[in-house]
């Protein structure tokens, strides 16, 4: 038996994405494997309740109410339900943040990403870490994230403290292996996933480029800003 687990973005009623990740899920039911499903965005919305029965639609609701009476475990962003006014949620479904998504991805045999919004692909996920290495698992639960995400166009962005993570001195036994697969992609023909540091929080910890690890590149802030701003995306650590 198989752990899979899926990441999705999409609301209800608004793309097909929510009905395929249940159909994904009862496939995988059905041969017997574990399923986990991460609710992020607009998706915290597929578990609301008191959802309308309508003759024609698929009632979303009604299908993940199924599905966690089948044993799969379902997790919701909570800062995602804050800002939307999220409340009233079918009873199994748990609040969950950005750490647990990571953990969710190690965890997992396959982790799969569900982003179908208006008949097209995602665009662009930005995975921006803030936290310093010590002291708190951030940076290795982002690093871990972008792992699970790097199969689309994503783009992984260091501010803050964050940049701590990538010295030459810095023990990196909990993020070396997810750097080490980020600068060897998956797809053949995609290009290695660069660390992008914010050149500003570097100098205002009196650090240099010299002081970096191979494998990252210095960004002027206003690249850093723009590459943020352009994000369909953002997951923040």
């Amino acid at each position: 038996m198989a752990t899979i687990s899926i990441l999705f973005f999409s609301g209800p009623y608004q793309s097909e994405s929510p009905e395929t990740v249940v159909e994904l899920a009862k496939a995988a039911l059905a041969k017997g494997h574990k399923v986990k499903i991460f609710c992020y965005m607009d998706a915290v919305n597929c578990v609301m309740t008191f959802q309308k029965e309508v003759p024609g639609v698929t009632n979303i609701e009604k299908q993940f109410r199924e599905l966690i009476a089948k044993g799969v475990e379902v997790r919701l962003c909570t800062l995602c339900m804050l800002v939307r006014g999220t409340k009233d949620v079918i009873d199994g479904a748990k609040k969950a943040g950005t750490p647990d998504l990571a953990e969710m991805a190690e965890g997992s045999d396959r982790f799969l990403v569900v982003f179908w919004e208006d008949g097209h692909m995602p665009k662009k996920i930005v995975v921006i870490l803030r936290k310093p290495p010590h002291g708190s698992l951030f940076p290795a639960e982002g690093l871990l994230a972008a792992v699970a995400v790097s199969t689309m166009d994503t783009t992984v962005v260091s501010i803050g403290d964050s940049v701590y993570a990538f010295l030459k001195e810095t023990d990196m036994t909990l993020y070396k292996r997810h750097l080490e697969f980020l600068s060897r992609p998956m797809l053949e023909e995609a290009k290695p996933l660069l660390v992008h540091i914010d050149k500003v929080s570097l100098l205002e910890r009196g650090l240099t480029e010299g002081d970096l690890i191979e494998g990252v590149v210095v960004k002027e802030r206003d690249e850093i800003l723009r590459i943020i701003a352009e994000a369909d995306v953002t997951l923040t650590f």
